[in-house]
């Protein structure tokens, strides 16, 4: 869990830097602090609008191997189970 959070925030570190480099933002006038806090903002509503999207491609791929349609059914009731189970 901690290597994730330290992933994440360098992560978002190095996304600062690289919008700070890129407009060559002066962080200590006002108006480019402002700027970079909008661009930064918009940016991870971004990131977070992307992985949304990346995630619910990976939910609806099929990822169990074509079976007969008995093993097929035995599957489901097995998955239906454990959502039921774990909800």
């Amino acid at each position: 869990m901690g290597k994730t959070v330290v992933f994440v925030l360098l992560f978002l570190v190095i996304g600062g830097v690289l919008i700070v480099a890129t407009n060559q933002y002066q962080l200590d006038r006002k108006q480019d602090r402002i700027g970079f806090f909008w661009d930064f903002a918009r940016w991870v509503v971004h990131l977070g609008s992307n992985i949304k999207d990346i995630t619910a491609l990976v939910i609806r791929q099929t990822w169990l191997p074509q079976v007969g349609r008995e093993e097929q059914q035995k599957n489901m009731t097995i998955k239906t189970f454990v959502v039921k189970r774990g909800a």
